[in-house]
């Protein structure tokens, strides 16, 4: 039994902001923001999934799950997909990062020390602590434009994850420090 199923994500829009990653390109790998679901839709090209769909969050093969169990609004995902065709092949969901709100300033939260852009509701909604997962895009300042935000089930203090995500810049035997995050800044 061949069950179809679809959402709808893009990165197209004349924002005006300069944000990496996200696109749509010829090799059968696209990437965007989910923004509906009832059928996949990137810069006004639609993609379907079915049970043959690998649905990939943190590592965690949800494929048996429909997608709007799977993914969320907002996420940005990784398509993979045929070349010559709009079937989705796999889906990829992966945060930039997860971890207490150390600061909020004018529509921007502090966390693990990246500069977050939230909406104004969002902005609301969250307190100074709390423990929240993020994906989106990184602009040109370096600041992550939150397309989702959403409190986290997992507390560090009970063996919940804090993550963030950047490159080695320096090791030792007792540790390392991460260098060249989105704002600029090292993370030991």
């Amino acid at each position: 039994m061949l069950t179809l199923a679809s959402f709808t994500f893009s990165t197209c829009g004349g924002t005006g902001i300069d944000l990496a990653g996200g696109g749509v390109s010829g090799t059968g790998v696209s990437t965007g923001a989910i923004t509906s679901f009832g059928s996949v839709e990137m810069c006004g090209v639609h993609y379907l999934t079915d049970n043959n769909t690998l649905k990939m969050s943190h590592g965690v093969d949800h494929s048996s799950e429909m997608d709007r169990v799977a993914f969320r609004v907002g996420m940005v995902v990784t398509l993979h997909h045929g070349l010559n065709d709009n079937n989705a092949i796999q889906i990829e969901y992966q945060n930039n990062l997860q971890g207490p709100i150390a600061a909020k300033n004018s529509n921007t939260l502090t966390v693990l020390g990246q500069t977050v852009v939230v909406s104004d509701a969002d902005f609301a909604r969250f307190k100074l602590n709390e423990i929240v997962e993020v994906s989106g895009f990184v602009d040109s300042a370096g600041r992550i434009r939150a397309t989702y935000i959403e409190r986290s089930t997992q507390s560090p203090h009970h063996g919940g994850e804090i993550e963030v995500k950047g490159f080695v810049s320096s090791l030792s035997s007792s540790g390392f420090r991460l260098g060249q995050l989105p704002d600029g800044t090292a993370w030991p």
